[in-house]
């Protein structure tokens, strides 16, 4: 399949023309949407019939979905998709979203498998794509080496303002041998196991992205003592916590 893909866009592993590599890419994109996004759904759903909790899997898959897509918005800044791209992933979608509902409807492992294979393919594309582009005399280096970061990736990933493309490419690279990891690990786990990638927004963090007036503003407007700790399990217990209703409450049972 990796070799049929490779023929079919023209991909050579040490020096691949530009037009090639950018319909490559959006295809490629487009496609690595679609299975975070399903297995999500299944899940989601899956949770909801059963009325249990779904241990962290949703987030993390949603997440991945996500992130894919702002790998195609990155290209799509970037490249323009002629007719026959657009057709293409019209039929790459219409192909691939039903193929991965039946496998992960009749073994989840099997899809996240396959899916961490694709990733690994994702991956040496992106590492051959970065070497080329390094590479000075290849066709990539001409195109690519040149080329400034686009707004929507320095935004996406926090990159300096005087980013090149290249650096986008290293951060589209780095996400998908994470994917990698995360399907393969996926695969060798049990359905009702606790997702290990799960991390949820701690209150130290939340309560760092207020600034100091906001936070002034908010003790003064609940009267609250800002005394909260963090225990390991992720909860929030309150200490030393008063409020003017438990003051009056106070007072009355003194009278």
């Amino acid at each position: 399949m990796y070799t049929s893909f490779n023929y079919a866009t023209g991909f050579c592993p040490t020096n691949t023309s530009v037009t090639s590599m950018e319909w490559r890419l959006i295809v490629l994109e487009s496609v690595a949407c679609v299975p975070g996004f399903v297995a999500a759904a299944f899940r989601h759903f899956r949770s909801l019939r059963r009325l249990q909790e779904d241990h962290g899997w949703i987030n993390t898959l949603l997440q991945e979905a996500e992130n894919e897509r702002m790998h195609l918005l990155v290209c799509m800044q970037m490249f323009k998709a002629s007719k026959l791209t657009c057709f293409m992933v019209i039929l790459a979608q219409i192909s691939m979203t039903p193929f991965m509902m039946v496998l992960y409807f009749l073994k989840p492992s099997a899809m996240h498998r396959f899916v961490g294979y694709l990733e690994e393919a994702a991956s040496h594309t992106y590492a051959s794509v970065i070497a080329q582009v390094e590479q000075p005399g290849t066709q990539l280096h001409t195109g690519w080496a040149h080329i400034p970061a686009p707004d929507v990736a320095k935004a996406y990933w926090k990159l300096p303002p005087d980013a090149m493309f290249v650096d986008t490419l290293k951060c589209m690279f780095a996400d998908e041998c994470h994917h990698r990891d995360v399907n393969h690990t996926f695969a060798e786990m049990n359905p009702t196991d606790p997702n290990p990638f799960h991390t949820i927004l701690s209150v130290q963090e939340a309560t760092l992205a207020l600034t100091n007036t906001e936070l002034a503003s908010v003790s003064a407007k609940t009267r609250t003592t800002p005394a909260t700790t963090l225990p390991l399990d992720g909860g929030i217990r309150a200490r030393g916590t008063t409020n003017q209703c438990e003051e009056e409450e106070a007072d009355r049972r003194v009278l």
